[in-house]
């Protein structure tokens, strides 16, 4: 099933998917027209089938990607799956099962799918307009991409180390988005470092455990400034301040919007206003090399 909290100003979408009786993709928006009031919030939900199998990835655009077998489709947008009508299908280098990360922008302009090949090597393929180009990353050794998005022109890594009971502090890599696109080249990335309390997995206490595996990387919703991102997992919500280099750490699956200075997070199916601890965090920059 795929969620989406989702403002009635312009707040962006927040997707996951998952498998449900009836496969397809569900969208649940949350729409207030009172920010400070929680009562004033109600919640609509609307439906797309899918009865073609293979694995599903959505994208913070609504872009979709399946892969079935040794086939890979991408949909600009729900409608289209809906319809049937793919903007692209191509042989995969996927294998069937593996678990891949998707992103995409500007209703399937670009997109881009990506699973570990070995530690650090990371193949996948984009799309560009009409364009379909096979290519590979090469990322830190012992660390995996937890999600991926397209912005402004750049790819948002989150990459993290992770086992069942053990969590590190996780990094968000903010690279061009030419180290995707062919001919790849070396990129400088600016690097910054999750707060530490990410390390540790918070759905354990709030109970929100669809949070667990709901990883993403986002602009934060409306009335929020433009250079704020939001990082959700596990329960937390990390915001980084591009151009000021400062970061919160929040308890909340995600953003929903802001008002004045404090931030509208939602979790567990409540809705909280919350002024945001901010720090300074200055960013690193390292390279991704060509593999």
């Amino acid at each position: 099933m795929t969620r989406e909290m989702q403002a009635s100003q312009t707040s962006p979408a927040v997707l996951h998917s998952g498998p449900e009786p009836k496969r397809g993709l569900v969208r649940l928006s949350v729409n207030c027209t009172d920010w400070k009031k929680a009562s004033t919030c109600g919640v609509t939900q609307s439906r797309v089938d899918w009865s073609g199998g293979g694995r599903i990835a959505v994208s913070g655009d609504d872009g979709v990607i399946i892969t079935k077998n040794d086939r890979i489709r991408m949909f600009a947008t729900r409608a289209d799956l809906g319809a049937s009508r793919p903007k692209h299908e191509t042989p995969s280098r996927f294998m069937p099962g593996e678990s891949f990360k998707v992103a995409a922008v500007g209703t399937g302009q670009v997109a881009a799918a990506l699973v570990m090949n070995t530690d650090g090597l990371y193949v996948g393929d984009v799309f560009a307009g009409s364009k379909h180009e096979a290519m590979s990353l090469l990322l830190p050794k012992g660390m995996r991409v937890g999600a991926m998005a397209l912005l402004d022109g750049r790819v948002l890594f989150l990459l993290e180390r992770r086992t069942l009971t053990v969590f590190t502090p996780a990094e968000l890599w903010d690279c061009p988005q030419a180290v995707l696109m062919p001919p790849q080249t070396p990129a400088k990335c600016q690097v910054h470092d999750a707060p530490p309390e990410m390390a540790d997995p918070l759905v354990l206490l709030t109970r929100s455990m669809t949070a667990l595996d709901d990883e993403r990387i986002e602009l934060v919703g409306a009335g929020c400034p433009a250079t704020m991102l939001a990082v959700s997992s596990a329960g937390w919500t990390w915001l980084v301040r591009r151009d000021t280099g400062e970061r919160a750490i929040l308890v909340a699956d995600g953003i929903a919007g802001c008002v004045k200075d404090r931030v509208i997070g939602y979790r567990a199916g409540r809705n909280d206003e919350i002024a945001p601890p901010w720090e300074k965090s200055a960013a690193r920059t390292l390279s991704v090399p060509v593999p």
